[in-house]
């Protein structure tokens, strides 16, 4: 089993990673999506201890005159093999539409990055048990015509937003 974190806007410290690195000699399988600045610099020491390195965005756009945007080639460069697409808190806070996060997925998969699409649906629709409806047309919008997936360069991450922060868990049914 893949255990994968992310680590949002924290800083990672040389202590985390050793503590990470540590965990890695169990046995698991390990991921964790770093802050862009911080790839590069603990891309070695991760690589070394098989765990794999990604990136929490990707632009969706290869248009080079994108102040602030991270292209999916700057992200092989650096050492990234997976990228977080399809957040809940990018499409709340940053307006990701289901076609952005397609347009993202597929410039990850043309510059040979793993996709970890995160799909999930609100509370409102969970109490209306509109789960199945809000999972599926997510994933239709976003995978209808994408050429290239796979189970060894795409993975669907299960985010029940209603879950977030709130202590509440999706039972294993619910998964």
């Amino acid at each position: 089993m893949l255990y994968m974190g992310n680590l949002k806007m924290n800083m990672p410290t040389d202590d985390y990673i050793a503590e990470l690195i540590k965990v890695d000699k169990c046995g698991n399988e390990l991921a964790v999506a770093l802050p862009f600045p911080y790839i590069y610099k603990y891309e070695n020491l991760l690589v070394d201890a098989s765990i794999e390195i990604g990136a929490q965005n990707i632009s969706e756009t290869e248009v080079k005159e994108s102040t602030g945007e991270v292209s999916g080639e700057m992200l092989t460069d650096v050492g990234a093999t997976f990228v977080l697409v399809g957040h809940s808190e990018r499409r709340r806070f940053k307006g990701e539409t289901n076609a952005k996060i397609k347009d993202k997925c597929v410039l990850a998969l043309k510059n040979g990055l793993k996709v970890v699409l995160c799909v999930g649906e609100t509370r409102e629709d969970y109490e209306n048990g509109n789960t199945s409806k809000v999972l599926e047309r997510q994933l239709k919008e976003i995978l209808n015509s994408i050429e290239g997936i796979n189970r060894d360069n795409f993975i669907i991450a299960y985010e029940p937003v209603w879950a977030i922060g709130t202590g509440l868990v999706p039972s294993v049914d619910e998964m």
